[in-house]
């Protein structure tokens, strides 16, 4: 066992935030739980550790997915200050990164190529929750410019967390669902018709001079811009 078992296996912590949801149901009550070390390979700088994840709601459809982005940090002062940590490989499911046995056929990890932090998401089409236990990842602390010694000292200390995102693919959207309904909150319009959705081409700055208006109905107040 190293040095900083003890302090790891007793310190977790999940920050949820959902910011979208699926067409049939919201994707919620994330938890991260039981943050343990599993083993040490000081020649490649790097400690695998496994984690337990509970999700309501997960999903994926043809277009769109949620995912769970998970991320890790550390401090090697005994809580003082603290570091992003860096993931070890990138891509689906690189070495040493795993889904328990049971749902690998259903769930993937992404690690993205700034290698800090990744995504659990599922790998078809499907909703409903989960329990994964056991789910395993990589800290690259050599990447971070920590010791071996550093990082199995007694008073290096770990924390993760999870935010609940949704894939949006690159390209134009329309804002709005084109509800004929003019008392529906949160509508968003293009014009002074409420059937017209604002169709949005690029990440340019949105035109509407010409005579155009672009409506957003909150909490049934109507603002209108030009």
């Amino acid at each position: 066992m190293l040095g900083l078992m003890t302090a790891v296996k007793n310190i977790f912590m999940a920050v949820v935030f959902c910011l979208t949801a699926c067409c049939a149901a919201w994707a919620s009550n994330l938890q991260l739980s039981n943050l343990d070390e599993v083993s040490a390979n000081t020649a490649a700088g790097t400690i695998t550790f496994s984690c337990n994840l509970t999700q309501d709601n997960s999903w994926r459809t043809q277009t769109n997915f949620d995912a769970v982005w998970v991320f890790m940090k550390y401090s090697t002062d005994g809580g003082a200050t603290w570091k992003h940590a860096s993931m070890a490989g990138s891509g689906v499911n690189p070495a040493g990164f795993s889904i328990p046995t049971q749902f690998q056929s259903q769930f993937e990890i992404f690690v993205p190529s700034d290698q800090k932090g990744f995504f659990v998401q599922r790998s078809g089409q499907a909703v409903g929750s989960v329990a994964l236990t056991g789910v395993q990842f990589v800290w690259n602390y050599g990447l971070d410019g920590v010791s071996a010694a550093m990082a199995q000292a007694a008073n290096t200390l770990h924390t993760i967390y999870g935010i609940e995102m949704v894939y949006i693919p690159q390209g134009a959207f329309y804002a709005g669902d084109g509800s004929s309904n003019s008392s529906t909150e949160y509508a968003f319009t293009q014009g002074s018709t409420v059937t017209t959705p604002w169709y949005i081409q690029n990440e340019n700055a949105i035109q509407t001079t010409g005579g155009g208006e672009c409506h957003l109905l909150l909490s049934k107040y109507r603002g209108q811009g030009r």
